[in-house]
């Protein structure tokens, strides 16, 4: 047992007491919840093909890039990790196959979902306060406006939420206190958000002093190691071998022929 116990205060009588259909319940109302409000702030302004920022643009173009054979480091500027790119390519193949236009409302769709995504993880993570502080927290995620115009486009930091969210979800559970596995799972999920914006070493940092009073020090020492090894190999990408031979299917002119024949 670790001398700081769980990650998160647990609440007499809180955690567990609700059926489970309860906790589904609520997990449906904060998705759709900040899945609507997000799509709500795109159509009341220029829609999905209207122009809401810059850099999103930026990414979803080197993404179409990548697919079409280039890399970023070598062939292109990126200022960022490569996570962006990788995140956006499935939604630059759509593009590729059809049109750029209809590939790029996907992705903000994606991001709108994966916003969805996130507010629910702020759900589990706050479960064991019990039912009406979860839900309380979860709907302020969904419907805060800051968090929610981020996530109505193809930008960084919905990416890192949802990393440091994951991470933070593995860790309250009472399986993190005691799983060397789940605590590994915690670092891998804390390295994807450090691979999407390097600002996110110090959310990541947060989590581990966090962890460091919660969970002790071994435990702190695996989740960190974990989060380096993970981020350090999507790092190597910037040398432009290994995110080509990721790709390597994508920037086949012959592989396309056979997508697009017939």
């Amino acid at each position: 047992m670790s001398p700081g116990g769980p990650l998160a205060p647990s609440v007499a009588g809180a955690p567990g007491r609700e059926p489970t259909w309860l906790w589904t319940a609520a997990a449906v109302a904060v998705a759709v919840t900040a899945f609507s409000v997000r799509l709500a702030m795109v159509l009341r302004g220029s829609g999905l093909d209207g122009k809401l920022a810059y850099d999103d643009g930026v990414y979803y173009s080197a993404a179409d890039a990548l697919v079409w054979g280039r890399l970023p480091y070598r062939d292109f500027i990126l200022l960022h990790p490569p996570g962006i790119v990788l995140a956006l390519a499935p939604f630059a193949v759509l593009g590729r196959l059809t049109h750029d236009a209809l590939g790029f409302e996907s992705a903000r769709i994606g991001w709108m979902l994966l916003g969805s995504v996130n507010a629910v993880l702020v759900l589990g993570v706050a479960r064991r306060l019990g039912l009406v502080a979860a839900l309380a927290g979860g709907l302020f995620y969904a419907v805060w406006q800051p968090v929610a115009v981020t996530e109505t486009t193809t930008r960084l930091e919905p990416l890192v939420s949802l990393g440091v969210l994951v991470g933070l979800l593995v860790l309250a559970n009472p399986l993190g206190e005691r799983s060397r596995r789940a605590q590994v799972l915690a670092g891998c999920a804390l390295g994807l958000a450090l691979v999407v914006k390097i600002w996110a070493v110090v959310p990541v940092l947060v989590v581990l002093l966090l962890c460091r009073s919660r969970l002790g020090t071994r435990a702190t020492l695996r989740v960190a190691a974990a989060a380096g090894v993970s981020a350090q190999r999507w790092s190597r990408c910037r040398s432009g071998s290994q995110l080509a031979a990721t790709c390597s299917g994508w920037s086949s002119s012959t592989s396309w022929a056979g997508l697009t024949s017939g």
